[in-house]
């Protein structure tokens, strides 16, 4: 695995962490991020940051698996293919 691939999944893995954290320290008030202006306070942006980083740490993580997977391919492909590069 290349160090760009890792480094995806390192940062996908803190950020679905992070969110987590945040998504448990909201409780039972979680929102959208179109609800962001019905937020009264500094503190409740926690409720809309919580689901944005599980979202992009899936995502990231995601992303780097098919590159891994794709990285993988193009090392393992003949010489003549056209995904060898």
């Amino acid at each position: 695995m290349s160090t760009d691939v890792s480094a995806v999944a390192l940062f996908g893995a803190i950020f679905l962490v992070t969110g987590a954290g945040f998504w448990w320290a909201s409780a039972g008030d979680i929102r959208r991020v179109r609800d962001w202006r019905t937020i009264t306070g500094q503190s409740a942006s926690v409720t809309i940051v919580g689901p944005v980083f599980l979202r992009c740490g899936l995502f990231l993580l995601v992303l780097g698996a098919a590159a891994a997977g794709l990285c993988q391919l193009v090392d393992a492909a003949p010489y003549d293919s056209w995904w060898y590069s």
